[in-house]
């Protein structure tokens, strides 16, 4: 067996609720951070906003991304969706190697599915209108 360091980092292992929708989050939520005094800035993306969610009649739930307020590094991801398990994964994978919420903007995502809700909240963390025009710089042309 080949051997390794252990890195792990306890802050990024995330939390999951198999409930319909499912409830899933990594490292601290709001109430923890405002306990220590950790200034953030907190953005939401409803999943009726997404056309996969709407198209599975499955609409129910949110994105929850919470930043640094000075930087934008992302500080933790809270999502209630029917596969908020899976979708999770990405933002452990953001939290434990320091992405900004413009490194999850700048992430193409493929379209239409569930995770790309954290692209798109990213986007509007960072201000930007997301359109289908912006979609069409990432669709082949044949």
């Amino acid at each position: 067996m080949a051997e390794f360091e252990d890195d792990q980092d306890f802050n990024c292992i995330s939390g999951v609720i198999y409930t319909h929708p499912e409830v899933a989050w990594v490292s601290p939520c709001e109430a923890e951070l405002k306990k220590k005094g950790i200034e953030f800035k907190k953005g939401v993306f409803q999943m009726a906003a997404n056309i996969r969610s709407r198209t599975n009649k499955d609409a129910d739930g949110l994105v929850k991304i919470l930043t640094y307020a000075k930087t934008g590094k992302i500080l933790g991801i809270n999502i209630i969706a029917s596969n908020a398990g899976e979708m999770i994964a990405e933002g452990v994978l953001a939290l434990k190697y320091g992405a900004s919420a413009e490194d999850a903007a700048r992430t193409c995502h493929a379209h239409p599915t569930m995770p790309e809700d954290l692209r798109n909240l990213a986007w509007q963390k960072q201000k930007r209108q997301f359109t289908a025009q912006y979609l069409l710089l990432f669709v082949p042309l044949y």
